[in-house]
């Protein structure tokens, strides 16, 4: 299997401001799941992990594996949070394990 972990979304109000976590997957974040597109279930979990945080105790781990051939495969893990304040900046911290897989973030405002 491969594995992602996903740590911690920052958010800046201004240039020059101090980050400040708006999810860090720390005590009272929801329990994550992850829908897959063209992959068996069974090859996608998603859960908290304390192993590699980058800030904090905890941070967001998958675990997938695409098959050899057939469409398209992807899977989603949302994340859903409230920002309360303006922001101008977004970022978060991604460790691979040099798999070369393609990543991408979707933001709704």
């Amino acid at each position: 299997m491969i594995s992602l972990t996903f740590l911690t979304l920052l958010a800046s109000a201004a240039v020059g401001q101090t980050l400040v976590p708006v999810q860090d997957f720390e005590a009272g974040s929801p329990n994550p799941s992850v829908w897959v597109v063209n992959i068996p279930n069974d090859n996608a979990s998603v859960q908290l992990s304390d192993a590699t945080p980058q800030t904090g105790r905890q941070s967001l781990k998958l675990h997938y594996k695409f098959v050899a051939n057939g469409s398209f495969q992807y899977l989603g893990i949302p994340v859903k949070t409230k920002i309360q304040a303006p922001v101008h900046k977004l970022r978060f911290a991604l460790r691979g394990n040099g798999s070369k897989c393609s990543y991408g973030v979707q933001i709704t405002d």
